[in-house]
């Protein structure tokens, strides 16, 4: 096993951190969850794979291949199978250890701990990656498929945010429809992303480069205009 794309592989990722991390400029969250909820992205990938073995019971004629040429069976593994399974593993262990904690006591802080619960995913997922197929497609998920999950979790942790906001002002439709969209549009974004992949050449190619350019954009408008005018939600931990 070639070890070189596991380090980049981990550089990239705690490349990823630190600038989300930084960004966090009124109050920097404890080391000790920064790291939980990154290891929360490796029982992440964990909970997913147990949920997709429970929706392939189901539907045993789709698989996991998302090289089937059928147009509708490359829809409902990018956005079922993949998109949905994926973000919703994250989004449930993000909720339960994040919503009720007193370290959230900024907006911003959900970006952080969403981007953290993406990272791990990501970097578990890209090890399991380079350990069964090792080929050229490494790079391209060095330079792409991470920083993507990146922007996954920073629009989830947006919302999320949001909501917290709506929380504490007791406005009950608000949060519901954030928390909605803190799942929802990740969805959406991810099942985007593996779709336009798949079918990856001619027009769908520039469409791709396009698309992933605008997910980075999104995060960082989304992060500078979290960051530096903050809500506090809570006064004390």
């Amino acid at each position: 096993m070639n070890i070189i794309p596991i380090i980049l592989t981990i550089i990239i990722v705690f490349m990823i951190l630190l600038y989300t991390y930084k960004k966090d400029y009124i109050e920097k969250e404890p080391k000790k969850k920064i790291i939980l909820l990154f290891l929360l992205g490796f029982v992440s990938l964990i909970l997913s794979k147990y949920i997709l073995s429970i929706f392939l019971t189901f539907f045993p004629d789709i698989s996991e291949e998302v090289n089937n040429p059928n147009t509708f069976v490359q829809i409902v593994i990018s956005f079922g199978e993949i998109g949905f399974i994926e973000e919703l593993s994250k989004w449930i262990l993000l909720m339960i250890f994040i919503w009720k904690s007193k370290d959230f006591n900024y907006v911003y802080d959900a970006i952080v701990y969403s981007v953290c619960i993406a990272l791990g995913f990501a970097l578990l997922e890209n090890i399991i990656y380079v350990i069964n197929y090792e080929n050229n497609a490494l790079i391209f998920r060095l330079f792409f498929t991470i920083p993507v999950h990146a922007t996954f979790g920073v629009i989830s942790g947006f919302y999320i945010g949001k909501a917290k906001v709506f929380s504490k002002k007791k406005v009950e439709n608000n949060i519901t429809y954030n928390l909605f969209l803190s799942l929802f549009i990740p969805i959406i974004m991810h099942g985007l992303y593996d779709f336009i992949l798949v079918k990856g050449i001619g027009i769908y190619a520039i469409i791709f480069i396009a698309i992933v350019i605008i997910y980075y954009i999104i995060s960082i408008i989304a992060i500078n205009s979290t960051n530096r005018i903050d809500y506090v939600l809570y006064e004390d931990k």
